[in-house]
């Protein structure tokens, strides 16, 4: 593949990025765990973190100290499925965006800080009233059209 190639091929993939981000409808496969209490390890299941309009669907796992639990439910990681109370993003510098989503269940609020790097790679901070931080990374995904 020659240089021109590999620029046309960079810049696309950035383009794809900042219009997922822009029209907040977007993928990041999760691929990566860094728990606070415990060492991080890599992910093999079908984790993911999806945004589409005003609403989110998560499916990631959690390692670490729950401080609370709801009653009646066996604990499969943090999920949530539905509408969002809150979002922003805000320009961290030329190569990252970061993309803040607050979800809000009856027992909790789950906080998603997403660092998306115009590559499509991405970093997860998410912060629970319920439970320990814990941080992921993962890769948007990108369909091409």
């Amino acid at each position: 593949m020659s240089r021109e190639e590999r620029l046309a091929k960079q810049a696309k993939v950035e383009q794809m990025v900042e219009d997922s981000i822009g029209n907040r409808s977007f993928t990041i496969d999760i691929n990566y765990v860094v728990p606070n209490r415990m060492p991080a390890r890599h992910l093999e299941y079908g984790y993911y973190i999806r945004l589409y309009n005003d609403s989110v669907d998560a499916y990631i796992p959690f390692f670490g100290v729950a401080y609370r639990a709801e009653y009646g439910t066996n604990d499969e990681g943090i999920k949530y499925k539905g509408p969002i109370s809150g979002f922003s993003i805000n320009r961290i510098n030329k190569d990252i965006q970061q993309v803040n989503i607050i979800a809000k269940k009856p027992l909790d609020e789950i906080l998603y800080q997403i660092d998306i790097y115009k590559s499509g790679s991405a970093t997860v901070f998410v912060r629970s009233m319920n439970r320990e931080s814990i941080r992921f990374s993962g890769e948007m995904v990108l369909n091409e059209q």
